[in-house]
């Protein structure tokens, strides 16, 4: 839920202990856009393991087709830290062998969040 809290805000009570758990956390969550085939099932893509190169790195927790972003493929995935750099290709092996998949910025269709405040 870091997403939800911004550190570099000014002070707040419970801003050390959070900044704390952050430091220490080993996986983050990160937007994964992957290519998928027009015909796969999407729902095959949760659990799936993301690999960097031949290494583990991960797994997509959910996955979903994006309307606003073409029919584009979105996923969500929990990373190993050091692999989480926004547009680092990735690797997800499916069912069917193996996708690419790009870290992209959270929120994806909104990066600015003008549609919560319109």
């Amino acid at each position: 839920m870091g997403w939800a809290v911004d550190l570099d805000k000014s002070a707040f009570q419970g801003r050390e202990a959070l900044v704390a758990l952050k430091e220490r956390a080993r996986r983050t969550i990160v937007s994964l856009v992957v290519d998928t085939p027009e015909d796969a099932d999407i729902a095959e893509l949760e659990g799936a393991v993301v690999l960097d190169g031949d290494e583990e790195v991960g797994r997509i927790t959910m996955a979903v087709t994006s309307p606003h972003l073409d029919g584009a493929t979105l996923a969500l995935a929990r990373i190993a830290k050091g692999h989480a750099a926004r547009g680092s290709r990735l690797i997800v092996r499916g069912p069917d062998g193996g996708v690419g998949a790009e870290i992209v910025p959270t929120p994806v269709y909104d990066p600015q969040r003008l549609r919560v405040r319109s």
